[in-house]
C-alpha cells in the first residue's frame, strides 16, 4: 500500500485553550490518511513521544478512529481532539502512522497550549522540527513545572486543585554577534473562547497587545516590528481568538501575531588610526541590553482577578556592541 497524509508535513496545531477546573474546553482538527494504491491499507496511529499527562494520567490529545482499514484509492478522515487538563505553555505529541511495508516512517506532530488568561505571549517555536524521547524534558521535571500547588496534597481550601500560573511574563532574547544579526520574535495570541467549542459568543472585551522600548543609553539600536508592520519603538494591535473547530485545511497556527525585535548596531568605523591598522581589535566590544515593556489586555481573565486585569510583560534584549 502507498500511504499519504494531509497535512503533508504532519503538523497539526490545535491552538490554545483557556484552563477550567472541569476541563470541559477543547479544540478539534481534522487530518487525513489516504491510500494511493490498488490494495487495501491498514493503519494504526501509535504515540511515539507522548505529551505530558495531568496528575491523574489523562492525556491531552486523542485521535479517532486511531486504527482502521482504508480501501484502495480511498481515504479516512481522523479527528484530533485537544483537551488539556492543566495549564501548560506547550503540549506536543509525536504520532506514528504505522502502515506495514513503508519505506520510511510517517508522523503527525500535534501542538497545543493552555493558559488561565485568554491573551498570552510565548517564545518563538519551530513547528515540524523532529523530536523524540531523547530531546524531551524528563517527565518528572516537566510534570513538576506544571504541578498543582496548594494546601495539603495539591488542593485549595475548597478541595479543588490549584495550578501554578504558566503564563510567562519575562523574556530574554539574545541576538547573534555580527554586523546584521537576524531578528528575534515572540508570539502573542488569544485562546479560543471560554467554553469552546460549545461556547456562546463571548462577552469578554477583545484582547490586545502593546510593546514599547524603554529609552536608555543603547535603546536607539533596537526596534520593534509587528508582523506585516513597520519598525518603530513600539507596537500595538488587536488579538483575535482562535478557532475551536479546525477543518482539514486549517492545521497551521492561526491568528498568532509575531512581534519582531531588531538590533541594528552602528556601522564599523575606520580602524586605521594615524596610519596604524587596528583591524585586529575589531572584535572588541561589550554586551548591551535594552528593556521592552509590554502588556496584554482584555479577553477572559481568571475569576480570581479583577475584571479587565492586564498582564505585564518585560522583554530584555541583549546584543553585542563592537567598540574600541
Amino acid at each position: 500500500p502507498v500511504l499519504k497524509i494531509e497535512p503533508h508535513d504532519g503538523i497539526v496545531h490545535l491552538g490554545s485553550v483557556i484552563h477550567s477546573k472541569e476541563s470541559k474546553d477543547y479544540t478539534t482538527a481534522q487530518v487525513l490518511v489516504r491510500n494511493d494504491s490498488d490494495v487495501e491499507l491498514s493503519y494504526n496511529l501509535e504515540t511515539i513521544v507522548p505529551a505530558d499527562a495531568n496528575h491523574s494520567g489523562v492525556r491531552p490529545f486523542t485521535l479517532a478512529p486511531s486504527k482502521g482499514t482504508v480501501e484502495p484509492q480511498g481515504e479516512q478522515l481522523v479527528t484530533v481532539t485537544f483537551r488539556p487538563q492543566r495549564p501548560m505553555a506547550l503540549f506536543r505529541e509525536k504520532v506514528l502512522v504505522n502502515v506495514p511495508n513503508q519505506g520510511k516512517p510517517t508522523y503527525f506532530y500535534l501542538y497545543g497550549h493552555c493558559f488561565q488568561y485568554q491573551a498570552y505571549a510565548i517564545p518563538s517555536m519551530a513547528l515540524g522540527s523532529d523530536f523524540d524521547a531523547a530531546t524531551e524534558v524528563a517527565p518528572s521535571s516537566a510534570f513538576a513545572d506544571s504541578l498543582a500547588v496548594g494546601c495539603g496534597s495539591n488542593a485549595g481550601s475548597d478541595g479543588e486543585i490549584v495550578h501554578q500560573k504558566m503564563q510567562q511574563s519575562e523574556f530574554l532574547l539574545q541576538f547573534e554577534q555580527g554586523a546584521e544579526p537576524p531578528p528575534l520574535h515572540l508570539l502573542v495570541g488569544a485562546s479560543v473562547a471560554k467554553g469552546s467549542p460549545l461556547a456562546p459568543p463571548s462577552a469578554a472585551p477583545g484582547a490586545s497587545y502593546r510593546f514599547e522600548i524603554i529609552q536608555s543609553e543603547f535603546s536607539s539600536y533596537f526596534s520593534i516590528e509587528p508582523e506585516g508592520g513597520k519598525a518603530d519603538t513600539k507596537a500595538e494591535g488587536a488579538l483575535v481568538a482562535g478557532n475551536a473547530t479546525k477543518q482539514l485545511t486549517e492545521s497551521r497556527p492561526e491568528k498568532q501575531v509575531k512581534i519582531f525585535f531588531r538590533y541594528s548596531p552602528p556601522k564599523e568605523s575606520n580602524l586605521n588610526v594615524g596610519g596604524v591598522d587596528l583591524g585586529l581589535l575589531g572584535g572588541i566590544g561589550q554586551w548591551i541590553t535594552c528593556k521592552v515593556q509590554g502588556s496584554l489586555r482584555g479577553g477572559y481573565v481568571p475569576q480570581s482577578e479583577p475584571p479587565g486585569a492586564s498582564q505585564d510583560i518585560t522583554v530584555t534584549l541583549r546584543a553585542y556592541l563592537q567598540q574600541i
